[in-house]
This record gives C-alpha cells, structure tokens and sequence, in this order.
C-alpha cells in the first residue's frame, strides 16, 4: 500500500452507543473505557488521522450525556483541527446520518466517506488503505471482512440445515467505505421505510438496493470490544504492538555572583538553599530541563526550547515543574508510559544527597509515575572545568518510554 496514491476521505468514528452487552454498571459505555492508558476510541483515531488524506474525523457522540475529553487527548488529535465532535442519535443509523448531514452541509467534504465503530480500536492502516483503494477503483460501496475458522450453526433450523457452509461465510469489519452520496441517498430513502427492520450496517443498505459491494481482507486484531473478555484480549494484542524507546537530555546553567543575602535554587523540582541564584530565563531547574528534553527525544517532539521558547516572556521565572508535567502529559497522549526516568547532577555544591528522596518524590509527582521509576544520582567533575570552580550547574538524563509500535 502507497499512502500517497490514496484518495481525500472524511470518516464518521461511530461512540454514541450505550454499550449495553459490555454488561458493566460504571456508567461509562465501552468505547469510552480506558485501554492501555488511553480511552479506546483513541486508538482507532490515531490511525486514521495518521493519513494526510483524511479530511476530517467526525467523532460521534452520545447526544444526552456527551462525555468529556481531557485536554492532553483533544489537543494532540485536534491540533490539526482535523478532530469534529457531534452529537449522534439513539440507533446506530441515526448516528450515521448525523454525520452525513454535517458533511452535507460542509462544501469541501469528500467525495468517499469511512464509518467506522469505535469500539474497534485495533485498527490496521492496511485494513484502511485497502478499502480506500477499492473505493479509488471505483467502488461504491467496501467492507472489509474475515473468514471463519470455526464451524457455524444456525438455530431453529431444520437438523439437516443446522450446519452451515463456513467457506461461504465471512465475518464482516469495518471501517467500510462508501461514495458518500450513494450512502446518503440510501439512508435517506431507509428513513422514509420506517416499518423496514434497521439495518444492522451500512453496507446492508447496499445489499437490499440490489448495489455490489466489494470485499476485501480484514485482520485478526480488528475485533470489536463486546465483552468484558474482549478487554483482556486487546489489552494482551496491544502489550505485543508496543516498543520502548530510550533518550537523553542535557542542560546547564551558570551562578550569578553572590548577592551577600541568602538565596535558594530550584533543582529537580525542590527548593534549595545556596549562596548564588542561577541565571535562566524560567526557574533555572537544570534537572527538570534535562528529564523535558530526554522525554521530548524519545517522541521525537522536539525539544524545550522549542515548546517552551525564552523568547516568549510567559515564561520568565516560570515553575520549570509544569514542564515536566506537559511532557509526562505528550508520553500519555501518544498512548505511551513513562518506565523510568534516570537524573544525574553535576555540581561541587549543593551536596545533593540529603536531597534525593525528596527530589525523586517531587519528580514521581510532576511525572505522575511510582518514585520507584526515579533515580537521582550527583556526581561532581572532580574540580575540573567550569562545574569543578564552581561557577554552574548540569544535569545529565535519561527516560525510557513504552508506545505503541
């Protein structure tokens, strides 16, 4: 599959239902449930919105009781302000041609469109190229599918006919694709039948007007999150797509010379006594710099400087606390977590040992993360260089990370 050589699309995320065959009194319906850290409609998300073609991703929601995004979340999909948020109805086709008639009204949509379940957050950027390939050879309408490995009975049949042909069968997916007027046209022409049973997919629409629709191959991993048992299945598919990654960071500041008053420096988020304050645009914290930037390296997001500028003068004598807070929040966003972040100071003074506990707490908090994944180790340069008169301070960090491959 070439990305480049694929069609514009827009694509309607389907979370407005209630969930009820999960069987779970939280109040939350399932595709809202966290996963690996991450709610599940999220995944599925990121995959699509990871095609520069895609237009625009409407997530459909549930209409009464629409549940809240954290900020992290919404801000990382929407920045490209690709991400719209819509209310959907009581039935999956009332969902669906929410959608559509926000399309509708939006000049600039795209001429095929994707529905996809929410509750499908394993989703293949093969399965989707497939699909969008069908279309852009002329498709009306694609479903992607799975044949069956197990042997298949239908009840209440005739003993003779209880056994059905599992070669002729096939387990359908989605995201199915359509050329968004033909499914338009066919669901508008559906909800002029009301006494017609609802369609249980949109491709059934297709099938009862008589129109083709093409199949093509679908994954394992695609299931659709019913149970309480699916939950542990894609739990265990998603420990085998992650890697870790592992970067470093670096950062340094000079002392000012002494006031001839007491001053404090801050150093891994703790207050410290000392003679000299530090020269820096924010709050000078060398260690929490370090662990921004060795997060920043395993995203390959850039670095500080680059999401923090000393240009910008909000910053000036800024808790450098929040940045550590942001970048632990851009791990969590990708679907990532933090398994250790590794600190090392180098300094003549302040002694750092008194110190440690309480700047491996302060960290774990900033990071939110177990103290026992914080080390924090001092060293000095054996007064050699600038560090060894005295004249700074530098921090050395590492953080590794796990994210989904």
């Amino acid at each position: 599959m070439n990305k480049q050589d694929l069609p514009q699309f827009d694509v309607l995320l389907l979370a407005a239902g209630s969930g009820q065959r999960f069987g779970q009194p939280l109040g939350t319906a399932k595709q809202f449930m966290p996963l690996a850290g991450q709610p599940v409609w999220v995944w599925s998300a990121r995959s699509l919105l990871d095609f520069a073609q895609l237009r625009r991703l409407i997530l459909v929601l549930p209409k009464d009781s629409q549940p809240e995004i954290s900020p992290d979340i919404a801000g990382e999909l929407a920045e490209e302000a690709r991400l719209i948020c819509i209310a959907g109805g009581p039935e999956r086709p009332d969902s669906v041609q929410a959608g559509l008639d926000y399309l509708a009204a939006d000049p600039h949509a795209a001429e095929f469109v994707l529905v996809h379940d929410a509750a499908r957050p394993l989703l293949p950027a093969s399965v989707t190229g497939l699909v969008l390939q069908a279309l852009a050879n002329g498709a009306a309408a694609v479903v992607p599918c799975l044949p069956l490995a197990d042997t298949v009975r239908q009840l209440g049949a005739r003993p003779q006919d209880s056994t059905l042909d599992r070669y002729r069968l096939r387990a359908v997916q989605t995201p199915q694709g359509f050329v968004r007027a033909r499914l338009a046209a066919l669901h508008n022409e559906a909800a002029r039948q009301p006494d017609t049973p609802p369609a249980s997919d949109d491709a059934q629409l297709f099938d009862r007007a008589g129109l083709p629709v093409q199949l093509v191959d679908g994954a394992a991993e695609l299931i659709k999150l019913t149970s309480r048992q699916d939950m542990a299945v894609l739990e265990l598919l998603l420990e085998r797509k992650r890697e870790m990654r592992v970067a470093s960071g670096f950062d340094v500041h000079r002392f000012a010379e002494p006031a001839g008053k007491p001053a404090s420096i801050m150093i891994c988020g703790v207050e410290v006594l000392h003679d000299r304050q530090l020269i820096a645009h924010s709050d000078g914290d060398v260690g929490l710099h370090a662990l921004c930037d060795a997060l920043f390296g395993c995203l390959a997001d850039g670095d500080i400087g680059s999401h923090f500028p000393p240009s910008d003068a909000k910053w000036k004598q800024a808790d450098s606390g929040q940045f550590l807070t942001y970048a632990a929040g851009r791990v969590q966003a990708a679907g990532g977590r933090i398994l250790n972040l590794d600190i090392t100071l180098l300094c003549e003074q302040p002694k750092i040992g008194p110190l440690r506990a309480k700047m491996r707490a302060r960290i774990a908090e900033l990071a939110d993360i177990s103290p026992e994944r914080v080390s924090v180790k001092a060293t000095t340069t054996e007064q050699l260089g600038f560090l060894g008169r005295g004249e700074g301070i530098a921090a050395m960090a590492q953080a590794a990370i796990e994210v989904p491959a």
